[in-house]
């Protein structure tokens, strides 16, 4: 399931407007297949790690983990978290004409699914 996965991220990282990506696997490895020069693997890889605490937290808590979204100064954190614990993180430019929209919406609803049919590997942007 990993290579599936890190393919899927390598084929639609390259979406309009992504600053960075990753995924986080439940054995706490963390794929990145590339980012912008302002977000280094460090960052991007301490991020994922907090999110996986976030998620944890609001498991434990009751509350609905399957996505969160959070609002930076100058960027947004998009995260998808599927039944199996690996979670997608993705991060975006907050200028909504930078981004494209309807392709990060696909890549948010394909993530969960992947691995369900033939059309996993099916080109995002």
């Amino acid at each position: 399931m990993k290579e599936l996965i890190d393919q899927w991220l390598i084929r639609n990282g390259t979406l309009k407007g992504l600053l960075a990506c990753g995924v986080r696997y439940p054995d706490q490895e963390i794929f990145i297949p590339t980012s912008h020069p302002g977000y280094p693997k460090e960052n991007l890889e301490y991020s994922l790690r907090c999110v996986a605490d976030t998620f944890q937290v609001l498991k434990l808590n009751k509350f609905p983990t399957q996505y969160l979204r959070w609002i930076y100064q100058n960027a947004l954190l998009y995260c998808v978290r599927r039944s199996d614990g690996i979670f997608l993180g993705l991060f975006t430019s907050r200028e909504p004409d930078a981004v494209d929209l309807e392709g990060l919406g696909r890549m948010l609803a394909e993530f969960p699914a992947l691995g369900a049919d033939a059309s996993e590997l099916r080109e995002t942007g």
